[in-house]
């Protein structure tokens, strides 16, 4: 064979070889996002982006403060019944973003006129996901103090109440090599 041809077949092999690895790292880059108030199942491989998250909007932004000072998020981690991450207090607390316009009211949600909706966000990304296996995730929120939102979900005329649990979900993550 030709020192010409074992090039060219040199070169289309690297570029073969580069494009599988290129294409094997985007999908690991490709970030996996687990509601934390909805049991569910989902499947990623190790290294790649796993983000907790989750969010709260009210009719004002004094209302969605008082969210983020009542929201306790605690969430328990296990690999084959063996605890190896538990989240909670001030390391969950953190996870919650600054409270910030999100946009109209265009579903007419608010049981008042307000020119904006007010958000926080619940983002964590610090999963300890090391090993490859089926991981249990527990997640309790709670609310240390009522708060309203200012919408009527019940339709009785009144701003909704949320105090204690808010929800429980229960979260597989099945962890491929």
């Amino acid at each position: 064979m030709s020192r010409k041809v074992r090039l060219l077949l040199t070169l289309v092999a690297i570029s073969v070889l580069t494009l599988a690895l290129v294409a094997s790292a985007s999908a690991q880059s490709e970030t996996e996002y687990i509601r934390i108030f909805n049991d569910s199942e989902h499947t990623v491989t190790i290294g790649q982006p796993v983000v907790l998250r989750s969010g709260w909007a009210a009719c004002s932004k004094g209302l969605t403060e008082d969210w983020r000072e009542a929201v306790n998020v605690q969430a328990t981690l296990s690999l084959n019944g063996v605890v190896v991450q538990t989240i909670k207090g001030k390391e969950a607390a953190k996870a919650w973003t600054a409270v910030a316009p999100s946009g109209p009211d265009s579903n007419g949600y608010c049981l008042w006129p307000v020119s904006s909706m007010w958000r926080t966000d619940f983002l964590y990304g610090k999963l300890n996901l090391s090993v490859p296996g089926d991981y249990q995730l527990n997640v309790h929120t709670y609310l240390s103090d009522a708060v309203i939102d200012g919408g009527d979900y019940d339709d009785n005329g009144l701003p909704d109440y949320w105090v204690g649990t808010f929800r429980d979900a229960s979260i597989q993550i099945h962890v491929l090599p």
